[in-house]
């Protein structure tokens, strides 16, 4: 007959430290727990998306680059041999934003999952054969051309060039033979609504693939916080491009 004592013992052999616990999350590929609430809105959407493309117009600083790498991680983690490949309208976005956004996250990663990371090639390589692909757009414009890809993320859509050509003609035939391929769009709008990625927009919100969150929709933005913001745009219409997530014309680019 097991004491009081003994029961208790028993007990304790059950519970899981933190680190353990974000060890066998890390290892499933589940990594909802390092969202914030803002990024947890853009993961609902893509959750509820079941066609090919999921585009995000959002407000600055929502957290979207965090959000789409951690996607990427994940899509990673869940399969063997999964090719993903990141591509920003800047370089200097790649080095100075997404290159720091995949590290904070991998700052707790499991040792035995951890991919290593080639400067030389901009790649993020796994254990299990996946691997991440960063592309700067801007000076390597034949970067997303590949033989397949599970996941393809547009950052900054807004300002890439020829965003529709490398959509219809680059990747989606990347897609061909792999199941469950997506692309992500991310993005403010562009400075002006000519661009293939308003057309996009339209696209997913027939499509119920579409998430628009302006500042007011941030849960972690005070009032007082987005006052100051909109007191300190110098006109109407970047408040309405940045924070509002408009296409509207900037009238002094268009005079």
């Amino acid at each position: 007959m097991k004491t009081a004592k003994n029961t208790k013992k028993t007990l304790k052999r059950i519970y899981l430290t933190s680190r353990e616990i974000k060890n066998e999350l890390w290892k499933r590929g589940a990594l909802d727990w390092k969202l914030k609430k803002s990024q947890k809105l853009i993961e609902k959407g893509y959750l509820e998306t079941t066609g090919k493309l999921f585009v995000s117009n959002c407000s600055r600083r929502f957290g979207k680059s965090f959000w789409a790498a951690k996607k990427c991680l994940e899509v990673a983690l869940k399969g063997e041999k999964r090719k993903i490949k990141f591509a920003s309208a800047f370089s200097t976005e790649v080095e100075e934003i997404i290159i720091p956004a995949f590290q904070f996250l991998l700052e707790d990663c499991p040792q035995e999952i951890k991919p290593q990371w080639l400067q030389s090639k901009k790649k993020f390589i796994f254990r299990n054969q996946s691997e991440i692909q960063l592309i700067g757009l801007d000076r390597n414009p034949n970067g997303p051309r590949g033989q397949f890809c599970d996941l393809f993320v547009f950052e900054e859509a807004g300002f890439i060039s020829k965003l529709d050509y490398l959509y219809s003609s680059v990747v989606v035939p990347m897609f061909k033979g792999r199941k469950n391929a997506k692309a992500i769009m991310i993005s403010t709008p562009p400075v002006s609504p000519v661009h293939p990625f308003k057309v996009f927009c339209e696209k997913a919100k027939r499509e119920k693939a579409f998430v628009e969150l302006t500042i007011y929709d941030d849960p972690e933005v005070t009032k007082e916080e987005i006052e100051t913001y909109k007191n300190e745009c110098l006109s109407a219409s970047d408040w309405e491009r940045e924070y509002l997530v408009k296409f509207t014309i900037d009238k002094n680019r268009a005079i």
